[in-house]
């Protein structure tokens, strides 16, 4: 499906939806948030800006699945307004890697956002608020996120096992891998400490750190952040990478909090 068509059937669901933005309101809303606009979201906006809730008739709109299913309804999360995106990025830009700006939301305290900086620019995030903040990219492109949401518009992307786990990649290689090593150790190289935005680019340099480059994650199996450290061990436990099997025993005996109880989770499943 390309971009076109995932947008169409996107702004098919049954939301009520808002008129076009002006050329002005992208300018505006461009600035405030200190970004250039990728074409697809810019082709978003200018068709709606955003929409408010569901549809009042989505019930006559969604007749033929509810045939199906009397209990089906719409999951998919909404395009924000260009005001709730700048008011969200207002609230959130000290707490966000620079490269992110969300878009969407369930209207319940979960976001999904588009990377808009040099680093994985066009890749889909989704931030649950009952975990620590993740950016970790779950689509590598919005053609991928649209499609996806048109084919499952009644899952849940906060609990749908169904929705596509990008990263970590398990296998030994793919198509992507040297893309993906470029994009981490860029990322690798912003952090400095473990605070706020730098630990998401740790966290999301670790996600995206292929096969290829296990040893790199070895070292943050000692890392003093049991954050971390669970993260390594999550990695490494599901990639069934053999030299780290003894240290992470080690965890699963003398580790803290979150990086033993890894430990033990993936000794369990290896």
């Amino acid at each position: 499906m390309s971009a076109t068509d995932g947008l169409d059937a996107y702004f098919g669901l049954p939301f009520a939806w808002n008129p076009p933005a002006t050329q002005e309101e992208l300018k505006t809303a461009g600035t405030a948030l200190q970004m250039n606009w990728l074409p697809e979201l810019d082709a978003m906006y200018r068709q709606h800006n955003g929409a408010s809730a569901l549809a009042t008739d989505w019930e006559e709109r969604w007749a033929e699945r509810l045939e199906e299913d009397e209990d089906a309804m719409p999951a998919a999360p909404r395009l924000m307004s260009l005001k709730e995106v700048q008011d969200s990025y207002t609230g959130t830009n000290d707490l966000l890697i620079p490269e992110v700006r969300f878009f969407w939301t369930d209207d319940n305290s979960n976001y999904v956002g588009v990377y808009v900086g040099d680093i994985l620019t066009g890749a889909v995030c989704f931030c649950n608020h009952d975990e620590q903040i993740e950016v970790a990219p779950i689509f590598r492109t919005l053609a991928d996120f649209l499609a996806w949401e048109s084919a499952h518009p009644e899952e849940d992307l906060s609990y749908s096992e169904l929705v596509p786990k990008l990263y970590p990649v398990l296998t030994a290689e793919s198509e992507h891998s040297a893309e993906d090593w470029r994009n981490a150790q860029a990322l690798y190289a912003k952090v400095t400490d473990q605070g706020n935005t730098d630990s998401q680019n740790l966290a999301v340099a670790m996600n995206i750190t292929p096969p290829t480059h296990n040893q790199v994650l070895m070292s943050y199996l000692d890392s003093p952040d049991f954050y971390v450290a669970e993260r390594a061990v999550n990695i490494l436990g599901a990639r069934r990478y053999q030299p780290a099997r003894t240290r992470i025993e080690g965890l699963s005996v003398h580790g803290v909090s979150n990086a033993q109880s890894a430990a033990q989770r993936a000794l369990e499943q290896w």
